[in-house]
């Protein structure tokens, strides 16, 4: 199904290859504090959700919840900066971010993973990392 360039663009941020590799520095330090706080929040849930249950039974519970608040509300806001800027983060830990773009009349994504220096690939918004096709 083809949509119609002029009705989609109204909504949604399209990206040039030049302008997405603009903003691959901002994008790879967000997607590090989204990696670090991921990694933060995994490695001290056991611990976090140890104090909420045993607060529980004592009428308790504040610093548990508010240290998962913290950590929750942290991550929150590095994911409404990635929206806020258009782009679509696929996979935290990969670090896979796709960029909406028009190539030719059709819309796709430029496709970009940490640790890679710039925009090389590209694939059609339902095939995912799997389809990526050099630009």
């Amino acid at each position: 199904m083809r949509l119609r360039r002029d009705a989609v663009m109204e909504d949604k941020k399209y990206f040039t290859v030049e302008e997405a590799n603009r903003l691959i520095p901002q994008i790879k330090a967000l997607v590090e504090e989204l990696r670090l706080g991921r990694r933060r929040l995994l490695n001290h849930r056991p611990t976090a959700e140890a104090m909420a249950h045993k607060a529980g039974g004592n009428g308790g519970g504040s610093d548990a919840a508010a240290y998962l608040a913290d950590y929750s509300r942290s991550f929150r806001g590095v994911l409404a900066q990635l929206q806020d800027r258009g782009v679509v983060l696929k996979d935290i830990e990969r670090g896979l971010i796709d960029f909406p773009h028009w190539r030719g009349d059709r819309e796709v994504y430029l496709c970009w993973e940490y640790g890679e220096e710039r925009i090389d690939y590209w694939h059609e918004t339902d095939s995912g990392y799997s389809g990526r096709q050099p630009l």
